[in-house]
């Protein structure tokens, strides 16, 4: 299992878990490029299956490679 919290800290009242595999390995990668603050949001449109150009939006804010 892994988590990320709405606020970045390990102490945070708001997490989302998740299963490693429910990330590709790009979307790993590029969860390591993205601000502390963000990765909630980042793995959030994820796992809710958001449109692909959401996702491509939020990618393409931090200059990362799309996943979708």
């Amino acid at each position: 299992m892994a988590y990320v919290s709405s606020d970045g800290n390990y102490g945070s009242d708001d997490a989302l878990m998740f299963d490693y595999s429910d990330l590709t390995p790009q979307q790993w990668s590029n969860l390591g490029e993205v601000s502390d603050s963000d990765r909630y949001e980042y793995v959030f449109l994820i796992m809710n299956n958001e449109a692909d150009e959401v996702i491509r939006d939020f990618e393409d804010s931090y200059d990362l490679p799309n996943t979708v």
